[in-house]
């Protein structure tokens, strides 16, 4: 799976500088909700840097933790190529809030993001994804946290 591996993962750090790119982008266009989308932002990068750094580390040992990526490279790339076209068409027409928002939760949802999101939160007995789980503790579950700021500020 080494060759594999590699290509999973450089699909997968894409999709999550692809996120934190659409949060930047969310902070400038709804300034009012800029501290929140700035969170998610820096969360996404943190991500990244964590799947980056697993890979280097560990692949060579043949530890990576894989339940961290989805393994479908082609629903990893559909969804990353749905975040790259809405940063396009966002870039040069803003959405609704309502638009915006709701398509965050859906890439939130999508396999780019649900794999990592289901590994932060399973029991496991692999050490490498407990010391993940510790170092992402408070980094849990965006699509839970975008619909309850979209409940909070009555965005429907």
């Amino acid at each position: 799976m080494g060759a594999e591996l590699k290509v999973l993962c450089d699909e997968s750090v894409a999709f999550e500088k692809n996120m934190a790119a659409l949060y930047k982008l969310y902070a400038a266009l709804y300034r009012d909700d800029a501290g929140f989308w700035q969170e998610l932002q820096i969360e996404e990068e943190q991500h990244v840097s964590i799947v980056t750094n697993l890979y280097e580390t560990y692949a060579p040992l043949g530890l990576f933790p894989t339940n961290l990526l989805d393994t479908d490279l082609g629903r990893l790339r559909a969804a990353n190529r749905q975040v790259e076209f809405a940063l396009a068409r966002f870039n040069g027409r803003p959405p609704s809030k309502h638009e915006a928002y709701a398509f965050a939760v859906r890439m939130e949802e999508s396999s780019g993001e649900m794999y990592y999101r289901e590994a932060m939160i399973k029991d496991s007995n692999d050490e490498i994804l407990d010391l993940v789980q510790q170092v992402n503790n408070n980094d849990k579950n965006h699509a839970v946290r975008i619909r309850d700021f979209m409940a909070e500020k009555g965005i429907s």
